[in-house]
């Protein structure tokens, strides 16, 4: 731990080889993002995903997946950070009847 940040280097590299790294990381500690509200200034087209689908294709509905308890709290935290961070929004899905989008 640095300065109150954990981070992980691995065991392959020998003792003297972390120290090295520890040290860099210690001296450029302003550089690393260490949460995602340390990265306002990434432009939103860079970092939005974005789903592109052909109308001749069916979507077809997923099963929902059962996510245990301690599962869905960290979910809930993490979407919480990235909507304060600024880096997700609430948006609207659009509707698609069966005959086909906007019918």
């Amino acid at each position: 731990m640095i300065q109150g940040k954990k981070f992980k280097i691995g065991t392959s590299p020998g003792q003297e080889l972390q120290d090295k790294i520890a040290d860099v990381i210690a001296r450029h500690m302003s550089v690393f993002a260490w949460s995602s509200a340390d990265m306002p200034e990434i432009d939103t087209d860079f970092l939005c995903h974005r789903l592109t689908m052909d109308e001749k294709v069916r979507p077809v509905i997923q099963r929902r997946r059962k996510l245990n308890e301690e599962r869905c709290l960290v979910i809930k935290e993490e979407t919480q950070k990235l909507l304060k961070a600024g880096h997700m929004g609430n948006s609207v899905p659009q509707v698609v009847s069966k005959r086909g989008i906007g019918e």
